[in-house]
């Protein structure tokens, strides 16, 4: 009889470890959660009134400079927006942590009232006019830090890190989308309506922008479950006081009585250490190769016109190479989801070298813009056909366009591995 229930008991152990294998396999997989797609859309509305006003502002400097505006004060309006952008995501990145809902609302509505107060200013005369033009840009450039604050780390909680670079790819996308068709429509809304046109027309981008942050509060996923505590020490035989680690709180014995932290809050911090060491790096390379460009995109519309280039051409070669640099998204997307394998740190190094010298080879393409060869930005005489200048000056702005287009999913993919899922 003992016999008996012996193979009756491993029989049932088996069934019972067969289910629970089918069961783990119809169900998915708790260390990969799965991504809201759904949610994409709306997170890449959210950003569009954002972008839409950034890039209004190259193509508004021709139009400024004949209004009287001096180029010393162009240039502190193209450098407000990032000089907000230095302090102001650590606020929102702050915020965003104490009360996700308020901070996806207040970014994108903090940008309606700042362009509704340009547009109020606009209509005004005086003094009156010039201190809403104040309030509402800096309003603007405040909300700009806030939205990609916002949008980054919505797309970052919707998409696993191993899909993120795909849903980084098409914010690139939408984000040249809506350059390019800034660059088209502003010359011809300033024809017809002035300045006070083309910022009627960028607030409409900015109210989509608050009504997806709307719905994106309804739609968004729970934030993930905290980390679970660190494993507690083993009791020792020499422990003669019991501290209180000044990390999780945990009781531990030990020798003497001064405060310390356990085994486990010392890993953590040390991970902790590398990741904002690793993050400070990436910044450091986003400076150096991304900054240069991002700050000449500002100016290349009013180098085009200063080249002989009307504004609508100018426009339209702007445009045109905002939507050719999209083809280098989709091998960077494969590169990027290849390199962002928790194993393959080679992979990751060599995808950033060779980033770091197209970048830098990119950002050497800017003497090449100032080239004449008689005509080689304006329309081409009869006769004279197609010079080399005429190729290489093109071929830099393009070459220009694809760095800026490139840089960012990179840098932005590699971020959620190096600090954890």
């Amino acid at each position: 009889h003992l016999e008996n229930l012996e193979n009756t008991a491993e029989q049932l152990s088996r069934g019972m470890q067969l289910r629970h294998a089918q069961i783990q396999g119809s169900l998915p997989d708790a260390s990969e959660p799965q991504s809201r797609w759904e949610c994409v859309p709306l997170i890449l509305l959210l950003g569009a009134g954002s972008h839409a006003a950034v890039q209004s502002i190259g193509a508004l400097e021709p139009e400024l400079h004949s209004r009287g505006v001096a180029p010393v004060v162009f240039s502190l309006i193209a450098l407000a927006p990032h000089a907000f952008s230095l302090l102001m995501p650590t606020v929102w990145g702050d915020a965003f942590t104490r009360c996700e809902p308020a901070a996806i609302l207040l970014a994108p509505g903090l940008l309606v009232g700042g362009q509704a107060t340009i547009l109020l200013g606009l209509l005004q005369r005086g003094p009156l006019s010039l201190a809403l033009l104040c309030l509402g840009f800096a309003a603007f450039s405040a909300s700009r830090a806030g939205i990609a604050v916002v949008q980054y780390a919505v797309l970052a909680r919707c998409l696993h890190f191993s899909k993120l670079v795909f849903g980084l790819c098409a914010t690139t996308v939408t984000t040249h989308a809506i350059g390019a068709a800034v660059q088209l429509l502003v010359p011809q809304l300033l024809k017809r309506g002035g300045l006070q046109a083309v910022e009627f027309a960028l607030l409409l981008p900015a109210l989509a922008g608050l009504i997806s942050g709307v719905a994106l509060c309804v739609r968004l996923p729970p934030p993930p479950p905290p980390p679970p505590p660190p494993t507690p020490e083993e009791p020792s035989s020499l422990g003669v006081f019991t501290v209180r680690c000044t990390g999780c709180g945990a009781l531990i014995p030990r020798g003497s009585a001064f405060a310390v932290q356990c085994l486990g809050c010392e890993r953590a911090a040390r991970a902790r250490w590398r990741a904002r060491r690793a993050i400070l790096l990436l910044a450091v390379w986003r400076s150096f190769t991304l900054g240069p460009l991002h700050s000449f995109a500002s100016l290349t519309n009013g180098l085009l016109q200063s080249q002989g280039l009307t504004p609508r051409d100018a426009g339209a070669l702007v445009a045109f190479n905002k939507m050719a640099a999209l083809l280098v998204l989709p091998p960077l997307a494969l590169a990027c989801a290849a390199a962002t394998e928790p194993a393959a740190a080679a992979s990751r190094a060599t995808l950033m070298l060779c980033a770091t010298t197209l970048l830098m080879a990119t950002c050497g393409a800017v003497p090449l813009l100032l080239l004449e060869g008689g005509g080689s930005w304006a329309e081409l005489q009869p006769g004279r056909g197609i010079t080399l200048a005429w190729w290489v000056s093109r071929a830099a702005t393009l070459s220009l366009a694809a760095g800026a287009t490139a840089a960012p999913p990179l840098l932005h993919a590699l971020v959620p591995l190096i600090v954890g899922a």
